[in-house]
């Protein structure tokens, strides 16, 4: 069990190092788009006959625009890949894919339900449950951070934050229907 989950937060790790990583190259792109000039040539003085190598501010908006979209993208192609391998990595259930975005509404918080006003399984609960599993996972026992009802990979869950000696904060992930542990996270 927690071979899988250290396998998991590797995986996830890897998936943001590389999100950070595109993301820093398109801005990179997108900067020397913006500024590029062949070696040696100087930018022309602006007159009526010549063009500058500047962007307008309609151009740099429109150009901003397409760098927010791209990057939207790739954080839903990344958040894709980051639910995939983890069910792929927690049970040998085929992965599956979101259901299609409504045209004209792309926000995944549209498809989230309503929040659960007395979920079966109680705060109370998921902290005795949290800290039951932390306490094994870890090898000791931690102080409570605070616990609360999040929507996280397309379901409601109950976020348990404890922290340890070592400064470090472990999230525990539960099922508000069963109690069962989904997934663990050192923040």
């Amino acid at each position: 069990m927690k071979k899988m989950e250290r396998e998991k937060v590797s995986v996830k790790k890897a998936l943001i190092s590389i999100g950070i990583l595109l993301l820093i190259l398109i801005a990179a792109y997108a900067y020397a788009s913006a500024t590029y000039r062949p070696f040696g040539v100087r930018a022309a003085e602006p007159t009526s006959e010549t063009t500058t190598a500047t962007m307008t501010a309609e151009e740099m908006q429109s150009a901003i625009l397409g760098l927010q979209t791209s990057v939207s993208e790739l954080a839903n192609i990344l958040q894709s890949l980051v639910l995939r391998l983890g069910n792929n990595i927690s049970s040998s259930a085929p992965a599956t894919t979101p259901p299609p975005a409504v045209a004209g509404n792309t926000s995944p918080r549209s498809e989230r339900p309503p929040r659960p006003v007395n979920p079966p399984i109680s705060q109370e609960r998921a902290i005795e449950i949290a800290f039951a599993h932390a306490t094994a996972y870890v090898g000791e026992e931690g102080r409570l951070d605070g616990a609360s009802l999040d929507w996280e990979k397309s379901q409601w869950v109950w976020e348990v934050e404890i922290d340890f000696s070592n400064r470090r904060e472990l999230e525990v992930y539960i099922d508000i229907n069963t109690g069962e542990v989904l997934w663990v996270e050192w923040d």
